[in-house]
């Protein structure tokens, strides 16, 4: 039977915050011995949402705890990060409006959820107990 392989970190919402979250995942790549090819995607995929939970969830400057779990099993890595900011769903979320326009035209926002989108094998979210729940997962 095939183990599944968990690790957890608690950070506030706070950008200095993205060290730990970058030093997690290249300790995860080390220590399960995953495929090099794909950590840049899982990089930019988490840093993405931790921004925009940085950027967006609160509308005060109180730090606020979110929960990221990763887990492994059977080459499918699944991320799932937590907050209790505002609702947001970046999985109905749609920047086709503004991708293929000039980028003289383009407004800001929506670009990097499309990319989350691109790169992640499936990327949910539900709202739970007043908390968001985005969960991305890639097929390694």
């Amino acid at each position: 039977m095939v183990k599944m392989r968990t690790k957890k970190i608690f950070i506030i919402n706070d950008i200095s915050e993205l060290v730990k979250i970058n030093t997690c995942i290249e300790e995860i790549f080390n220590e399960w011995e995953l495929p090099l090819k794909n950590k840049l995607k899982i990089l930019l995929a988490v840093e993405e949402i931790f921004v925009n939970i940085v950027n967006y969830a609160y509308d005060d400057d109180l730090k606020h705890k979110i929960d990221v779990v990763f887990s492994y099993k059977q080459k499918l890595l699944t991320i799932n990060i937590s907050d209790k900011g505002k609702a947001f769903d970046p999985v109905i979320y749609d920047a086709s409006w503004n991708i293929s326009r000039p980028v003289e035209e383009k407004e800001p926002g929506g670009i990097g959820i499309h990319m989350v989108k691109s790169v992640m094998t499936e990327v949910r979210y539900i709202r739970q107990n007043d908390q968001n729940i985005v969960t991305l997962k890639k097929l390694l």
